[in-house]
């Protein structure tokens, strides 16, 4: 009897225990659900919506709604037309639980992961057409998660969200935003998402801005964007193998986007930066402000890139390697940098529910 509730207490941990309905399809409807947080073991309820159009097969789309604070997962379900604008176009809609109001950080983070990967694990989702959206402190927690796995998302759209650290909007560079605001709204002003809209025009980032008047801070503001807002997400499928990433992270943040594998920034407080791109000439440039070490997954970058590869370090030439397995790269100083020994097998992706490693494309 121990040995077997230490069996299934393992099992809680790393959210392999599911309900009965984990082995068949969920249908066409609403559903209440729970998946157990790889945070902490608890039980996390959240909402899912399969539309109609499961039931002539095929891979959907999934938009993954984050609510505001004071409310919960019932929240878009309950109070937006998100079901039958997700019926019309053909969406699975999964609403997780922002507990706490922590504005989905600490392991409220690990919640919205953990219902994608249950999603994933009880639907036929198209991986490349994983969307993220949010309202109020949604709009910051979408910042927030798709700022920080950016490979996990096709786009992104917070609506009416207090301004994310600039810092890290690089890293929204294939995200594709649509940034909503009302002009009224008393409770997060409009300037917390003109700041980010400007600071995505400065990088050059493709994305859309819309401004609303009359909504305030409202969930109307929701219903009546949905729409489009579904519209933009269909023309934006998730970019596979970028010949550009940038990414900025700091230490404790997620390490790896696209084909950046892993990297360490020199500071343990500030975050570092990388901007790696495959050029025309078959070089890999790639410059790094305020880090230590970098992985690059070669499998990963797109499928025309030459057979060999010459790897160029802030202006300097580093190595040539095949396109094939990784590469680690690394400098004590912040400024030679050497080809370290690369690993066997590449160790870049994401665990799902069922304890299966899935390298990222």
């Amino acid at each position: 009897m121990h040995i077997l509730v230490g069996i299934l207490s393992g099992l809680l941990a790393t959210g392999l225990v599911r309900s009965s309905m984990a082995n068949e399809r969920p249908e066409p409807g609403d559903h209440v659900l729970t998946v157990v947080s790889r945070a902490d073991g608890s039980a996390q309820p959240y909402r899912l919506f399969v539309p109609k159009a499961a039931r002539q097969g095929g891979p959907m789309p999934l938009l993954v709604v984050l609510h505001g604070k004071g409310v919960d997962h019932n929240a878009w379900f309950d109070l937006t037309p998100v079901k039958d604008v997700a019926d019309r176009f053909g969406y699975v809609v999964a609403a997780p639980n922002g507990r706490g109001d922590r504005y989905y950080d600490g392991p409220g983070e690990q919640d919205v992961l953990d219902v994608i990967d249950d999603v994933l694990y009880r639907c036929a989702i198209d991986a490349d057409r994983v969307y993220l959206t949010g309202h109020s402190m949604g709009g910051w927690g979408t910042w927030y998660l798709g700022l920080r796995h950016p490979d996990r998302f096709a786009a992104i759209a917070p609506m009416a969200g207090l301004t994310p650290p600039l810092e890290r909007m690089p890293n929204a560079r294939h995200l594709a935003p649509f940034v909503i605001h009302d002009t009224d709204d008393d409770v997060v002003p409009v300037s917390q998402s003109r700041g980010p809209a400007g600071r995505l025009a400065e990088l050059g980032i493709s994305f859309q801005y819309r401004e609303e008047s009359g909504f305030g801070h409202r969930s109307a503001l929701i219903g009546a964007n949905l729409p489009r807002l579904l519209e933009w997400f269909n023309a934006h499928p998730r970019v596979q193998r970028p010949g550009r990433v940038t990414f900025v992270a700091a230490a404790g943040d997620p390490s790896r986007a696209y084909w950046i594998a892993a990297m360490k920034p020199t500071d343990e407080k500030a975050p570092g930066s990388v901007d790696a791109r495959l050029d025309a000439d078959g070089r890999l440039n790639v410059h790094v402000d305020s880090v230590r070490q970098l992985e690059i997954n070669l499998d990963a970058l797109p499928a025309d890139a030459p057979s060999t590869l010459e790897i160029v370090v802030n202006g300097r030439s580093v190595t040539r390697a095949d396109r094939r397995g990784s590469v680690v790269l690394q400098s004590a100083d912040g400024e030679s940098w050497q080809c370290a020994a690369a690993p066997k097998a590449n160790q870049a992706g994401f665990v799902s529910p069922e304890g299966q490693s899935h390298v990222a494309p």
